[in-house]
């Protein structure tokens, strides 16, 4: 009978997914993730499987955890108090610095997706619900009279997803929180 785990699951995943968001897939060994984790090696390969199985499920980990958020942010709210909130809140954590500078899922489209089919399709279907739900809460606010006349709400979702992923590369490369707050502040006048 084999020993007990001595570390918790859910906690070693986060470490692991912030070791690829911050290094990318490429740059990031088993090596670094073991010693991050703080495991040994086969308590790593019994519990994730391989790099790639663990790259999988840390960025499943962080799409659902982006989904569940936009969600909270989104509901409840009329559409472009909702879609300014999205906006605002993702900028201030962009430009915060967060866990790790930039997305993870806009990091991972830069560097896997145009070689990787399975992880470009994971993430074409994660980017394509998000502009459904900006959708969605720009169709509540075309509907309340408080968007651009002759803006359509799917244009505006894509634009918005756009301006959000841009903001991700230039906070990755350490461009100042002011001029990511001016972007967002544009972006956001354009709606009205």
């Amino acid at each position: 009978m084999g020993r007990p785990r001595e570390f918790d699951r859910e906690e070693a995943l986060q470490t692991a997914m912030r070791v690829f968001w911050a290094h990318g897939y490429e740059a990031t060994s088993m090596t670094d993730l073991r010693k991050a984790i703080g495991i040994g090696r086969q308590s790593l390969y019994d519990t994730f499987g391989d790099k790639q199985a663990l790259f999988a499920e840390a960025l499943e980990h962080y799409v659902g955890m982006g989904e569940q958020g936009m969600k909270q942010v989104l509901a409840g709210k009329d559409g472009l108090t909702a879609v300014r909130a999205f906006v605002l809140l993702t900028t201030e954590r962009l430009a915060s610095g967060g866990p790790v500078p930039g997305c993870m899922i806009v990091k991972t489209c830069v560097e896997l997706a145009p070689h990787d089919p399975a992880v470009a399709a994971r993430l074409r279907t994660g980017l394509s619900q998000a502009r459904e739900q900006l959708e969605a809460a720009l169709q509540r606010a075309q509907n309340a009279g408080d968007l651009r006349d002759g803006l359509e709400p799917a244009d505006a979702a894509s634009f918005l997803a756009t301006v959000v992923h841009g903001l991700a590369v230039s906070a990755s490369a350490g461009v100042s929180p002011d001029e990511l707050r001016s972007v967002a502040a544009v972006a956001l006048y354009s709606l009205t």
